[in-house]
């Protein structure tokens, strides 16, 4: 808990503090950290008529944890809301309330489906409640070529 409260206060000084109302106006400028998700895995879930996309990865180097939900998944290369009520995540080892988010997805000929975005989230540190922004790169793992040799 210390650690993450020592990040919360270094990065007040450049972290812009916005209240659950002004999350949805939150742009990329307003991110005070990103974290690499390298591992990604995503699975679709289709409720009714509408269909949702989960990502869920890890990002060893900040201790953080994802698992997002996307709204209106159609699986076309573009910005997804993300449903905050049904999204958890952990950053340094904290759990995070999401409050809003936003990812886009774009197809990259290296990676794959590459997802960029970001998610305001409010986490407690010392019963002090903080409102910060968090910048998310999520892509797979790169496939791996096993070779077998036969005698």
């Amino acid at each position: 808990m210390k650690k993450m409260f020592t990040l919360f206060v270094v990065l007040t000084t450049t972290a812009l503090s916005m209240s659950a109302k002004d999350a949805a106006k939150t742009t990329p400028a307003d991110v005070f950290a990103t974290i690499e998700v390298a591992n990604l895995t995503t699975s679709e879930l289709q409720v009714g008529d509408q269909t949702y996309l989960q990502l869920m990865g890890r990002d060893d180097n900040a201790d953080a944890d994802v698992s997002l939900w996307l709204e209106g998944y159609t699986g076309e290369d573009k910005a997804y809301s993300v449903l905050a009520a049904n999204s958890t995540m952990t950053f340094g080892g904290t759990d995070l309330t999401i409050i809003a988010g936003e990812i886009t997805q774009s197809t990259d000929p290296e990676k794959g489906k590459v997802y960029d975005g970001y998610v305001a989230f409010t986490a407690e540190e010392d019963g002090e409640e903080y409102e910060l922004t968090l910048g998310l790169k999520m892509y797979p793992a790169p496939a791996i070529e096993i070779e077998e040799e036969a005698v």
